[in-house]
């Protein structure tokens, strides 16, 4: 009956699979300290305050109030904000330390997704702008398309298509939204990742169609989808194909055609595909006031997006 108490259910879940107990076993935290707060208490106190949704660290005040949750975790006490950050700046406090921690982070991920890598798979890389408020390391000025002069973090992420399980993530400083940022620690992945867990493709948005992103994965002979920016090569293949009138159906009203393109800073011509689909009017509105008419533009049509 609390704000939280459907917590429960996904509790039990963590102990049935034992995530959360491995969680807090190889979790590199130590206190010296008899007085310090315990390890499971402090991982408790994070994994609640990000179920609830919870998005600032001022925030865990609120979960001293529920105590049914933290006692189902088997944790003793609800710690303060201020322990949950002396924590963590442990964790980071040299590059040894750090170092742990990362190996760490990459076991619980691939603890996470265990089992779900092995069947036909489609890899969608994105980066997420997170609004930032207070003085916080990288946080600076840089595509804010929310609150434009807001500091923010970017984060670039890599999931499995349709599950939404993610498979890392990397936080760059504000100013470091191009999807270049995010290519490094995504290369690592899938160098360290067996031939028989590798997805079918990738999938990005217009961000990750460059000449960088297509060179890396084809070296590692992997297929890609991405979307192309309408740059001055790609509108003129689109006017060609217009005239050509060379278009198959697919499903949804959708017309596609496919062709080779070589833009001036690629190495290489690479197969594209055209979608277009008929651009359906909005319905005229009636006269606001009788005997005055209200003259309506006609929509714009929408423009092609080409893709890989």
């Amino acid at each position: 009956m609390t704000q939280m108490g459907g917590l429960a259910y996904f509790i039990n879940f963590l102990k049935a699979t034992g995530l959360f107990d491995h969680l807090v076993e190889t979790c590199p935290l130590v206190y010296e300290s008899n007085n310090a707060p315990a390890k499971r208490d402090v991982l408790g106190t994070m994994l609640l305050s990000v179920l609830g949704g919870q998005t600032r660290y001022a925030h865990m005040s609120s979960l001293g109030r529920d105590k049914v949750d933290a006692s189902l975790l088997k944790m003793g006490k609800i710690p303060s904000e201020d322990s949950v950050r002396t924590g963590l700046a442990k964790m980071v406090e040299s590059a040894h330390a750090w170092e742990k921690t990362e190996q760490w982070l990459d076991q619980c991920f691939e603890q996470v997704c265990e089992g779900s890598l092995e069947v036909p798979w489609v890899l969608d890389v994105d980066v997420t702008v997170k609004l930032l408020y207070g003085n916080q390391e990288g946080a600076v000025l840089g595509y804010n398309p929310t609150k434009p002069g807001r500091p923010s973090h970017a984060y670039h992420s890599f999931w499995v298509g349709h599950l939404r399980l993610c498979l890392g993530v990397q936080v760059r400083p504000g100013n470091e939204t191009s999807g270049s940022y995010g290519l490094g620690s995504l290369l690592t992945w899938l160098k360290n990742c067996p031939a028989n867990r590798r997805p079918e493709f990738i999938r990005g948005d217009i961000g990750y169609g460059t000449e960088r992103w297509m060179q890396e994965l084809e070296a590692l002979c992997l297929a890609f989808l991405f979307k192309l920016k309408q740059t001055k090569g790609v509108k003129e293949l689109i006017a060609l194909i217009e005239l050509q009138n060379q278009w198959s159906s697919s499903p949804g009203g959708w017309q596609y055609c496919e062709s080779t393109l070589q833009l001036s800073g690629w190495t290489c011509s690479r197969r594209v595909v055209i979608y277009r689909r008929a651009h359906r009017k909005s319905p005229k509105k009636e006269p606001a006031v009788a005997g005055e008419l209200i003259g309506e533009k006609e929509p714009k049509q929408s423009e092609l997006s080409p893709i890989f």
